[in-house]
């Protein structure tokens, strides 16, 4: 199904938990849409990259595809940019609060790049869709209908299989 999203920045969604990626896989597999997942700020400052990388071996334990990439999100920390690389996670984004000094922004590339680590600045590019931080056990289907309700718009023919 071909779909309008832009080919250089896919959707990203923001998810909390695996139930939340296991709902975006899903509908991203049904609308035939390249989906980049991504942690909220607040998740990778409170539990770090070791959340991350278990994050990560689950979904490959479990058969789990992404349909993009898996972007670690570090806020502002320069810490867990460096953490991050260490641990080999594939994409991080840095959203500093002021502009970083250029020797400071090129240590970090030069860090990311020997790690293999694509490193992202600032906020992601839009279309953006955040899922609400987990109260209780996840209802999947109601995920996936509350993810496929925000991507209907963005699909070229406007149906949702």
């Amino acid at each position: 199904m071909p779909n309008n999203l832009p080919t250089t920045a896919p959707a990203t969604v923001i998810v909390h938990d695996l139930a939340q990626a296991k709902a975006a896989i899903a509908v991203a597999a049904a609308l035939d849409l390249s989906l980049d997942l991504e942690t909220p700020y607040e998740l990778g400052e409170a539990l770090g990259v070791g959340w991350a990388n278990g994050f990560l071996k689950v979904c490959a334990d479990d058969g789990l595809h992404l349909p993009g990439r898996f972007v670690f999100h570090c806020g502002a920390s320069i810490g867990l940019v460096q953490a991050a690389c260490a641990c080999g996670l594939p994409a991080i984004r840095l959203e500093p609060e002021t502009p970083l000094p250029a020797q400071t922004l090129q240590a970090l590339q030069n860090i990311s790049g020997t790690a293999g680590t694509i490193l992202l600045m600032g906020p992601p590019p839009k279309p953006v869709f955040r899922f609400s931080p987990p109260t209780d056990t996840p209802n999947q289907g109601a995920l996936e209908m509350i993810l496929k309700e925000w991507l209907l718009p963005l699909s070229s023919d406007g149906k949702i299989t």
